[in-house]
């Protein structure tokens, strides 16, 4: 506990550069300008941009220009990409009964990267889980907040899962009738994508946060390393802080990083937990002994993808999956024991570009 408390005090103290420095003080030096948006995706996203030098209100004001055309974006995402808002791309292709639908360029991107994915997981990445995954209750949008299917909702539902997306220039259809699409694993990941497109575009750098799912956009400014925490799962049942961190990954350039945990959308009923990364075959939560999942990868939606697989696919085939895959590393916390802790072998090389400092000794 000590040393895990240490690693606790140094990841503040990493992280205090880049999201808590003084832009009022006129001395030379980092400065952030950021904001935050509940306005999309049902969670709380903030974005910031990082600047070295003089503290400058003139370049402030451009760069909260920068930060709303982000919010932007997040909103026009959210509604493309949202299965609960009527007239949504999703919406339109869940209630069209497998006759084709007019979607955006966006749409085709997300469903094209989302069958590489299942293949790659074996189907256990499948967009085609909405039919099951609107009968539970995690997020509370849809449906209070515990709401589970019963076992004749899941069996009508199942054979839905799995049903062929067909695309056809800018339309689409499911070949099941009653399928339906649910993006929410890769939407988010996307989103950030386009928002680091932009900041490329406007020749700046900084962090886009969607609850969770993060985009390190370019060098930081002051040459030194991003730093992106990983939140220790479950840390409030162990009577530590909600956001205590076991550990740390330092970054030199862009990267996303995207978490997904057993510990973030759930609910307890009957003294067992139920999380939202669905098992495509049962349309149950995931057996697993996977707590938490961290992808670091070229692009946010490549990221959220992998992170999914690796929960369907189990540690060692998960892990396996990764090395196989130039530039994506990835950190697997597993059940509490000495060495919760497994991580790709790019994030243990001297000098890498990705370094992951630990709470925990890996001997």
């Amino acid at each position: 506990m000590k040393k895990l408390m240490t690693i606790i005090f140094m990841l503040a103290a990493g992280l205090l550069v880049f999201t808590a420095c003084d832009s009022s003080s006129g001395e030379e030096g980092m400065h952030v300008v950021s904001d935050e948006t509940y306005d999309g995706f049902e969670t709380v996203s903030t974005v910031s941009i990082f600047y070295y030098g003089q503290q400058d209100n003139v370049r402030e004001r451009g760069y909260r220009a920068i930060i709303n055309e982000s919010f932007d974006i997040i909103r026009e995402m959210h509604n493309i990409f949202s299965r609960f808002d009527e007239g949504t791309d999703v919406w339109r292709i869940n209630n069209a009964g497998g006759e084709w639908v007019e979607v955006s360029d966006h749409t085709i991107y997300v469903l094209q990267r989302s069958l590489e994915y299942k293949e790659m997981s074996n189907g256990g990445f499948d967009v085609t889980i909405g039919a099951v995954s609107r009968y539970w209750g995690f997020s509370g949008v849809n449906l209070p907040r515990g709401a589970m299917p019963t076992q004749q909702q899941l069996d009508e539902a199942l054979p839905t899962v799995g049903t062929d997306i067909i695309i056809d220039g800018n339309r689409v259809r499911l070949a099941h009738p009653q399928a339906m699409l649910d993006l929410g694993a890769v939407a988010k990941g996307y989103t950030v994508d386009l928002i680091a497109e932009l900041f490329n575009e406007r020749g700046v750098a900084g962090i886009a946060n969607m609850g969770g799912d993060t985009m390190l956009i370019g060098d930081r400014p002051d040459g030194g390393h991003w730093g992106i925490g990983l939140r220790l799962p479950f840390a409030a049942q162990m009577g530590l802080p909600l956001d205590t961190h076991f550990g740390i990954v330092r970054a030199l350039g862009s990267t996303s990083a995207l978490t997904s945990a057993v510990d973030q959308r759930n609910f307890m009923m009957d003294g067992n937990l139920y999380h939202h990364i669905l098992d495509t075959t049962t349309g149950r939560p995931i057996e697993t002994n996977i707590v938490s999942v961290t992808v670091m990868a070229e692009t946010g939606i490549l990221g959220e993808g992998i992170t999914t697989a690796i929960f369907a696919l189990g540690p060692a085939a998960g892990m396996q999956l990764v090395e196989s895959m130039p530039g994506v590393e990835a950190v697997i916390f597993v059940e509490y024991a000495v060495n919760p802790v497994l991580m790709s072998s790019g994030l243990s090389q001297p000098g890498g570009r990705l370094q992951l400092e630990t709470a925990f000794d890996n001997e």
